[in-house]
């Protein structure tokens, strides 16, 4: 053999080829030592790959060099791997010359999720259960990983699947409750392969016909809760009771609720109990789409500059003019006796719905030591907003008896593919009046997405803000200044680590101070899920620096180091309990000595509910560290309630260190009785009337969905509906009410609008049905034994489509088929590319009371393989 074969544009004889596309080889024959005659190419096919072209040289002369080509492509059997494979050339049946090449096929991730069981409604259910199948189309062995928004996945939410193979997966949905009587409720399933950030996903909507909307109401009502209360004081210095009351409401006062009034009435606080959030207030608020009045005590929120939350007695007017609002206010502030009164306007501009322009002009009368000022400020911000994208920027000046100051506010969002970006900044200046003055905030955070399962940031916070909170808030929030870098990585559904290193400053506020420190530590954390048991591990290990105290070598040090156990349990229904533990090694709070402290902490909690009659919370802990207190905290929260239909009794006990009484052990014991009312304002007037009519085979029981309300027809086949608010709706089948041989000829839901003053008359006929059950088979029994479940079969005509799955013996059923013609197809990649469906897609005439068999033939592919001579161009290359 004096030839050699090369096989070009290769030094190493490795292609690399896509899946389902042709690659073309040129090969070069060198070398040739004599004259050859009869000459043609055999090639050794790697499995799963087919012949498509090829030249075939038909003589070689002496001294001379040969070239021809052929085209090979993979079929939907071949996995993704590196493949080796012989080129021959041979002279009347005896190989003279060889050669071996390598090609790597590509990996292709294709996976599908076919829902089985649509529903065309949804109505008198508080789940439901969907079937989705999902299949690998792909050229290798995948992990599937599924996630949904819209319910739980029952079962393993991580496995595998083969090429070709597939799987059922079922999602229970939990459906929500509300009022309207049409709705479109969403269902979602994302199926995410390997490390790939973007999921395949299926998602529809499908009408939902509400289950706890009660029968209509022939009158417009107005709903009023009303309470009594009583609550029981004592601390060391103090203990007193009180009686008060609660009446509130919310509602519209037209048919079109175009005209909504809101008031509360609460009260007397004789005893001022104000450091648990017990105060009276008087309020009425009423709003129409474009015009809006509030008078009495609230939280007003003017900007964040000026008056961020302000508890005060006032009058807020705002009046809407196209995209322009216009406000105007006055308030006297309740709980902070510096203000004595504040007055202004606003005008806000929408230019589009991503950007926005305000101006504001406030008067604050307030007193600076013994002196009563008038501060005049003028603010301007804008916002934008954008698909991964947000910017506001707030800008304000203050003039005080001709001395002007300044704040500045900026916060913004965005991001890009898999980072993420936050920030606020704010900055006001010694003499500004408003509700910051003479300090700064900024908080930063940084965040990359790596993978699904990985993720890195990093955070920045500084805080030497000084905000004039009301005193009913009791809060005096430390300095603080901390910088942590952070690691997440997400092991599987069940576990996850938490890394984090930081670098932080925390400053008492108080002129006598408490601590002042600064630590630099490392914190891991760990998370697991086993059950219905959650649990958490985590522990800090670093150094603290006690800035409050000094020592020969400069500011004292000490080791830090902290440990945490949490585990909770959790029933599916119910109950949930759980506990924690904390051991804290430090010195970071001596304020006489570097001696490090050991403190322990340690706690739990109860949630338990009886349907919707009891529910019952408790949380207990035994103390809290002092840079935590600067605000009230519980040791133990209580509570309890009753509900009885429009009735509820409340019973709640709380044991606190309270920051209104220096942080003493008190405890406050509360009961509330409420009854709910719902005042009739006056008779609807768009009211109209419902009648239908079933006429056919059945007639009687027939029940029918209607907003939530179920109504069945008489042995007349008729049903009757009186004081329909006028509107659209859904009317939907009770299919169970039918028998399993009998429907209505209609599409479900079905679409009734009802006008005010009128009867809507419904026809409706009931017929006899038929079904149609099948299966698939194959003709050979020596055929490859493949797998039948899971294979998608489709119903349908010009206005019906129904899929189906069939099951491991490879039979479907579908039934309730009217009486016409339907045709009949499989749906699958798999089965068209490696068989002959005999019949693959027919049409079959179904008739009532009748169940039509049918049989879907398979029979394997023969390979044959044609040679053409002569060079044929496939592609460019």
């Amino acid at each position: 053999m004096g030839q050699n074969i090369h096989v070009l544009n290769s030094d190493h004889n490795i292609f690399e080829v896509e899946n389902f596309t042709k690659k073309v080889f040129f090969v070069n024959i060198t070398d040739v030592t004599r004259d050859y005659q009869d000459i043609s190419v055999k090639i050794d096919l790697p499995p799963g790959f087919k012949l498509i072209t090829k030249t075939n040289p038909t003589s070689l002369s002496k001294g001379t060099e040969h070239q021809f080509f052929f085209a090979l492509q993979n079929n939907d059997i071949a996995q993704s791997a590196i493949y080796e494979f012989g080129i021959h050339l041979v002279e009347k049946n005896k190989v003279t010359a060889s050669t071996k090449a390598s090609l790597k096929l590509l990996k292709y991730s294709n996976i599908e999720i076919f829902n089985v069981n649509k529903p065309e409604y949804i109505d008198a259910a508080v789940k439901k259960e969907l079937s989705y199948l999902i299949k690998n189309n792909g050229n290798s062995k995948e992990t599937i990983w599924l996630r949904s928004k819209s319910g739980d996945i029952q079962g393993e939410r991580n496995f595998q699947l083969g090429i070709g193979e597939s799987k059922t997966v079922i999602v229970s949905n939990t459906l929500p409750t509300h009022t309207k009587g049409v709705r479109n409720i969403s269902f979602d399933l994302s199926a995410y392969v390997g490390q790939d950030p973007i999921p395949t996903t299926s998602t529809f909507n499908v009408p939902y016909l509400i289950n706890s909307t009660k029968r209509n109401d022939a009158y417009l009502r107005f709903p009023i809760n009303a309470s009594i209360l009583y609550n029981q004081f004592s601390a060391s210095t103090k203990k007193t009771g009180q009686v008060s009351f609660d009446i509130n409401g919310k509602g519209y006062l037209d048919d079109k609720k175009k005209h909504e009034l809101e008031f509360i009435a609460r009260g007397p606080n004789n005893y001022k109990l104000t450091s648990y959030g017990l105060t009276d207030q008087y309020l009425v608020r009423y709003n129409t789409d474009k015009f809006k009045i509030e008078l009495g005590d609230q939280s007003f929120n003017l900007s964040q500059l000026t008056e961020n939350s302000r508890f005060a007695r006032g009058i807020n007017v705002s009046q809407k003019f196209g995209q322009m609002e216009l406000k105007a206010f006055y308030l006297e502030p309740r709980f902070y006796a510096r203000i004595k009164k504040e007055y202004g306007l606003s005008l806000t501009k929408e230019f589009n719905p991503s950007y926005s322009l305000s101006t504001l002009f406030l008067r604050k009368d307030h007193i600076f030591y013994k002196d009563l000022l008038t501060t005049d400020f003028y603010n301007l911000k804008s916002k934008v907003t954008k698909q991964n994208f947000v910017l506001e920027t707030e800008g304000s000046i203050s003039v005080t008896d001709g001395s002007i100051s300044y704040a500045f506010r900026n916060s913004g969002y965005i991001k890009i593919k898999r980072l993420t970006l936050n920030s606020t900044f704010l900055q006001s200046a010694k003499d500004y009046n408003g509700y910051y003055s003479d300090g700064y905030l900024t908080s930063n955070a940084i965040n990359y997405r790596v993978s699904r399962k990985l993720n890195i940031g990093f955070n920045q916070s500084i805080n030497q803000s000084n905000p004039s909170l009301d005193s009913i808030l009791f809060t005096t929030s430390p300095y603080s200044n901390s910088n942590t870098a952070l690691i997440y990585y997400n092991i599987n559904k069940n576990n996850s680590l938490n890394l984090s290193g930081m670098i932080s400053e925390r400053e008492d506020r108080q002129d006598i101070k408490s601590y002042h420190f600064k630590e630099n530590k490392v914190r891991l954390r760990y998370k697991t899920s086993i059950s219905n048991f959650d649990l958490r591990l985590d522990g800090d290990l670093g150094e603290t620096q006690n800035l409050l105290l000094t020592t020969d070598k400069g500011k004292a040090s000490s080791t830090l180091y902290r440990g945490g156990l949490g585990v909770n349990y959790k029933t599916k229904k119910s109950l949930s309990l759980g506990v924690f533990g904390e051991y804290l090694n430090t010195s970071k709070y001596q304020t006489n000595t570097n001696q490090e402290t050991q403190f322990i902490y340690y706690g739990g909690n109860v949630n338990y509910s009886f349907r919707n009659y009891i529910n019952f919370r408790l949380n207990y802990r035994n103390n809290y560290n002092l840079e935590e207190l600067y605000t009230s905290r519980d040791l133990l929260n209580a509570n309890l309630i009753f509900n009885f239909k429009n009735q509820s009794l409340a019973l709640t006990g709380i044991y606190s260190l309270n920051a209104a009484y220096s942080f003493n052990k008190n405890l406050l014991i509360s009961a509330k009785y409420t009854i709910r009312l719902n005042a009739p304002l006056k008779k609807k007037r768009d009211l109209g009337r419902l009648i239908g009519q079933v006429h056919g085979e059945k007639k009687e029981g027939v029940i029918f969905n209607f907003n939530g309300q179920k109504v069945v027809t008489d042995r007349n086949g008729e049903f009757k509906l009186n004081d329909v608010e006028a509107g659209v709706y859904n009317l939907a089948l009770d299919k169970s009410s039918m028998g399993l041989e009998n429907t209505i000829d209609t599409k479900w839901p079905l679409m009734v609008e009802v006008l005010p003053d009128t009867t809507k008359r419904l026809v409706m006929k009931s017929i006899k049905t038929g079904q149609i059950s099948g299966s698939i088979v194959l003709n050979d029994e020596n055929t490859k034994k493949i797998s039948l479940e899971n294979v998608l079969i489709e119903l349908y005509n010009d206005h019906f489509s129904k899929l189906t799955t069939t099951d491991k013996k490879g039979s479907f059923n579908f039934a309730q088929l009217k009486e016409e013609d339907y045709s009949i197809r499989i749906i699958s990649k798999q089965l068209s590319k490696s068989f002959s469906i005999k019949n693959e897609k027919s049409t079959i005439a179904v008739r009532v009371g009748e169940n039509t068999l049918y049989t879907f033939q398979l029979a394997e592919k023969k390979k044959n393989i044609r040679f053409q001579d002569g060079i044929i161009v496939l592609s460019e290359l």
